[in-house]
């Protein structure tokens, strides 16, 4: 069992969380966009 090392784990989980932050921040600014033109 090849198991990557838990700091490499966590790093990807961040990274993972912050990508999925900034759609969704994309995603209401874009939905306040059109709600408000």
């Amino acid at each position: 069992m090849n198991e990557p090392p838990p700091v490499l784990g966590r790093w990807s989980r961040l990274y993972g969380l912050v990508l999925l932050n900034l759609a969704l921040c994309i995603l209401l600014f874009r939905l306040f966009g059109k709600a408000f033109s």
